[in-house]
């Protein structure tokens, strides 16, 4: 029913098991096939942060296979928190999988260290599903949830990093390339809320953030951390953040120096204020050969100054979007006088805003609509806004999209924007492979719906 209150006061890590580590990599831990109905309601009075989970605050060189997780987990602290609904941390050699849950989280965070993880910068709180914190080249495989996820704070210099798999990755704003780990075949179909009391706010539904090691590997994806052949549905709300930059998507918040592949959302991403980077697969893809890949997005985009059906803000030399479609309607919600993001608001199709190079190719943006409120910035079919830096080729959109401001065409031109050629609501399967679509391997056309789908979604 909860946690021994001796041992919430003392213990760092804080689980069924507290601390769960192998002999090497080779020679794992092994927890398998257990079912926990969670009744977990209490709050934490430690006097620093701590990692939390029903299995493992903290897991390395362990195998955690085949677990159930079901009921309820609400935890409240004043520190920092690192929580997963089975593993607090996933460190080195570290790997979940084969597990589910139905569990509802509801969780509030608050800022301070948590000992011996190695974080500095210390009020960054990551709450998962199954998963709080993955790093050094950890892994989730085949792990689903079908329950709510919420991680909101009340206490000042908090940050959120949240996602309904995993809370994200090992973060730095900084060109940092390292190996961070993989979330592949996964999924969550709950609603993710993320609400922070400083900066930042990263929701995704898959994992809030996803970072490192592209620039040093482009080409090599097994040492990229990456998010591949996931899906997610559900609503993911950062309404009601405190934050200043808000970095929301579909399946994942912030692809960093990252992978996203294969990847499909359906469902509502939204936010009502602050500096978004709001999309439906990323928030933002950002840092040296990033990159969004064979993905689609269905539902709803809702954004504040900047938005996007794939992407909301995108920036990455030698990366890029490449082989995506959207058939999400796309709003904004900032009005005149309210500038966004870098150069201003702007929402597009597949990318709200792109800029400091890479590519855009063989992208389709299907969205029914795109609107904004009166004195909005740029708006476009396939990007709102693009720098000179940015390489488009290949993009289409469909021709009866409606393009408005407060209900009206939007005056001509906005110079930068990119509406793409022109194409059809449903194109066939020979439109798609003439841009270079994969349907040996990747896609599929699905028969009841006329839109491509992957070939793995069941």
């Amino acid at each position: 029913t909860g946690f021994h209150p001796d041992a919430m006061s003392r213990n760092v890590y804080l689980g069924i098991f507290a601390h769960v580590k192998g002999e090497s990599d080779a020679t794992k831990a092994v927890i398998k096939d257990l079912t926990i109905v969670s009744a977990v309601n209490q709050v934490s009075a430690k006097f620093t942060g701590q990692a939390v989970g029903l299995i493992a605050g903290f897991a390395e060189n362990a195998e955690i296979n085949g677990i159930i997780l079901a009921g309820t987990f609400a935890y409240q602290s004043s520190k920092t928190l690192y929580l997963g609904g089975a593993v607090g941390v996933l460190n080195g050699g570290g790997v979940i999988k084969n597990c589910s849950s139905s569990m509802l989280m509801d969780i509030k965070p608050g800022n301070g260290e948590v000992p011996g993880v190695g974080y500095s910068l210390n009020p960054y709180n990551f709450i998962g599903g199954f998963v709080g914190l993955f790093q050094n080249a950890a892994g989730i495989e085949n792990c689903h949830n079908t329950a709510d996820v919420s991680a909101t704070s009340e206490v000042a210099l908090s940050q959120i990093f949240v996602g309904g798999v995993a809370g994200g990755s090992f973060f730095s704003w900084l060109a940092d390339n390292g190996y961070r780990g993989y979330i592949i075949d996964s999924s969550s179909i709950g609603n993710i809320t993320g609400r922070a009391k400083h900066y930042w706010t990263f929701a995704g539904g898959i994992a809030g953030c996803s970072e490192g090691g592209s620039q040093m590997n482009v080409g090599n994806d097994s040492a990229t951390t990456r998010i591949v052949r996931c899906y997610a549905r559900g609503t993911i709300s950062a309404v009601g953040t405190d934050s200043g930059w808000i970095y929301i998507g579909g399946i994942v918040g912030y692809n960093n120096f990252a992978l996203v592949s294969q990847c499909w959302f359906d469902g509502t991403v939204e936010i009502d204020r602050g500096n978004d980077y709001t999309g439906g697969i990323a928030g933002h893809s950002n840092h040296s050969n990033s990159r969004v890949e064979d993905c689609w997005s269905s539902g709803t985009v809702k954004g504040n100054k900047n938005a996007g059906g794939i992407v909301g803000i995108y920036g990455a030399i030698g990366g890029g979007v490449y082989n995506c479609y959207s058939l999400s309607a796309i709003t904004v919600n900032a009005g005149a006088g309210e500038t966004g993001e870098a150069s201003g608001q702007s929402a597009g199709g597949i990318v709200g805003q792109a800029r400091s190079g890479g590519d855009i190719t063989g992208t389709i943006a299907l969205n029914p609509s795109i609107g904004a409120p009166n004195g909005f910035g740029r708006l476009g079919r396939v990007a709102g806004e693009a720098d000179s830096y940015v390489s488009f080729s290949d993009n289409y959109a469909r021709t009866d999209m409606s393009v408005t401001v407060s209900g009206a065409a939007p005056a001509e031109p906005f110079p930068d924007r990119v509406d793409g050629l022109d194409c059809a609501e449903r194109p066939n399967q020979a439109f798609y492979e003439g841009l270079g679509w994969n349907f040996r391997d990747i896609w599929k056309m699905d028969a009841s719906g006329g839109y491509p789908v992957l070939k793995w979604q069941h």
